[in-house]
């Protein structure tokens, strides 16, 4: 019966010992997810702006109606719009970047800062 209460004791240490480490792997995969999905709707985003931009030239150029400049202008910019409430969402919603990771970040972006 001594053993079988030792080894739970043992068994119950260990995890507790370990579980920190497989909870830090999901936030950074988590994270790694939410960065990616970032990136792909910011680049959505740039193309319609640069759809904004081409329709702008186009019609100073004069070769769209006012009809079609102000609705391909309108759905470009509804577009965009609805991204950028999209780019919000997921930055309210990430979580925070702890340890190392965050010096990490911190660094690279200090580095950034000094390039321009």
């Amino acid at each position: 019966m001594e053993a079988f209460i030792i080894l739970l004791i043992f068994a119950g240490t260990i995890v507790l010992i370990v579980s920190p480490f497989f909870e830090r792997v999901t936030e950074v995969w988590e994270t790694a997810v939410m960065d990616s999905r970032l990136n792909k709707l910011n680049a959505v985003k740039d193309s319609y702006y640069k759809a904004i931009k081409d329709v702008d030239f186009e019609n100073a150029e004069g070769k769209l109606s006012e009809k079609d400049y102000n609705e391909l202008r309108g759905y470009y910019k509804e577009k965009a719009i609805m991204t950028i409430k999209e780019i919000e969402k997921i930055k309210v919603s990430q979580p925070k970047i702890v340890g190392t990771q965050q010096s990490a970040v911190s660094t690279h972006k200090k580095g950034k800062k000094e390039h321009r």
